[in-house]
């Protein structure tokens, strides 16, 4: 495709600041990551306070997390995570709109098994300057 703006890896998400710079990415996607809806398993969590912190390390100055689910309960677990650790929520959203065929078909074979929708949050650290502060 000749990108040079993407990075796919395949790693555990908790060596990233062994991978990447500080301020190095701009965007990243936390798209239907597993859940680990058991407590004891809460560090695991994409959206843990010790997930939050390393992205703050490599996120540039507007750089923001776009997270997608369609756990209710983890996005309410995210929602608050991303609030107390300091992080600006741009745009927090229990329906979030569909973006592409994936998407799409996903959410329609979900919303049939479990009557669920795909739920979404942008966001920033509040020490970036973020585009909408």
């Amino acid at each position: 495709l000749g990108l040079t703006n993407v990075k796919l890896i395949r790693v555990n998400a908790g060596e990233m600041l062994s991978i990447f710079d500080t301020k190095e990415i701009d965007v990243i996607r936390l798209n239907f990551s597993d859940p680990w809806p058991k407590s004891r398993h809460e560090d695991r969590r994409l959206t843990s306070p010790e997930f939050l912190n390393m992205y703050q390390n490599i996120l540039n100055d507007d750089g923001y997390i776009a997270f997608k689910t369609d756990n209710r309960e983890f996005f309410d677990y995210s929602v608050e995570t991303f609030k107390e650790n300091g992080w600006i929520l741009e745009d927090v959203n229990y329906n979030y709109p569909l973006t592409d065929n994936f998407e799409t078909w996903w959410n329609y074979i979900v919303s049939l098994s479990h009557g669920t929708h795909i739920a979404g949050i942008i966001g920033a650290d509040a020490n970036s300057l973020f585009k909408s502060c």
